[in-house]
């Protein structure tokens, strides 16, 4: 309950009906779910992370997902929280 009243308040001052938060090193995307529960604004999520079971899981719950390091995650997409 903490974390996700941290993240709406970080939220509160973005700008946009529809928001994208990246995760690096997010792993099955847990705080991304949290993210997605503090504001419906969020209308898209991305993980980078290595491990291929929590690629799994991730993408199970919703949240696109990079299997790498970030350095090697080439997007044209913005985020607005990282």
């Amino acid at each position: 309950a903490l974390d996700r009243r941290r993240f709406a308040k970080l939220l509160r001052d973005l700008p946009g009906r529809e928001l994208a938060v990246l995760d690096v090193g997010g792993g099955s995307g847990y705080l991304l779910d949290l993210v997605k529960r503090a504001d419906p604004r969020i209308a898209r999520t991305q993980v980078v992370d290595f491990d291929p079971e929590a690629e799994r899981a991730a993408r199970a719950r919703g949240h696109g997902y990079f299997r790498g390091r970030i350095e090697d995650y080439a997007t044209d997409q913005r985020f607005d929280l990282v």
